[in-house]
């Protein structure tokens, strides 16, 4: 009986364990995931270090999603530093354990994908599990720590001039998590 309860207890442990660990792990091991990449048309320089992906492009690193009408990754000696994205607008997507899903949209994104941080630039949007949502000319997203930067409008001149470089922060009663 000794035995079936040591066994017991051991099991019960390192799930208690596992599951305390789990989203540390699990955010740890993003940096480690593999960036695919799928687009229309590729056309690839080693030599200088960049690729540049057109037409209806689809990037994803585990939990993280960026669409846009161009991509060029930055890869010099053949390790990935960045990927810059453009569209009309470009797009990105997270879903994460403790925030929900977070969308964002920008006429540029820049991923670095070592620092895991995200820099949504000109018209940036971003609406985090529709509880809350801001708008800026530049948001800039630290996905390790979940924590945003914002900056007003980088292209003023398509704003109202009581808008003009300004941050907008918009909470939803009810919807808070």
């Amino acid at each position: 009986m000794t035995r079936l309860l040591k066994h017991f207890l051991t099991t019960f442990f390192g799930l208690i364990l596992l599951i305390t660990l789990a989203p540390s792990l699990y955010a740890q091991s993003t940096n480690q995931q593999p960036i695919t990449i799928e687009a229309n048309q590729l056309d690839a320089f080693d030599q200088i270090g960049e690729s540049h992906y057109q037409g209806e492009v689809l990037a994803q690193r585990g939990n993280i999603t960026i669409r846009g009408e161009n991509l060029v990754v930055f890869h010099p000696q053949r390790v990935i530093n960045r990927l810059v994205t453009n569209g009309q607008p470009a797009q990105f997507e997270m879903q994460n354990n403790d925030q929900g899903q977070i969308k964002g949209q920008a006429e540029q994104i820049v991923y670095y994908v070592d620092q895991e941080i995200a820099h949504l630039i000109g018209n940036a949007f971003v609406d985090q599990d529709s509880s809350q949502s801001i708008r800026a000319g530049l948001i800039i997203i630290d996905l390790n720590t979940m924590t945003m930067q914002a900056s007003g409008n980088t292209h003023a001149t398509d704003q109202t001039p009581e808008k003009q470089g300004r941050v907008e922060m918009i909470f939803t009663p009810g919807n808070q998590n």
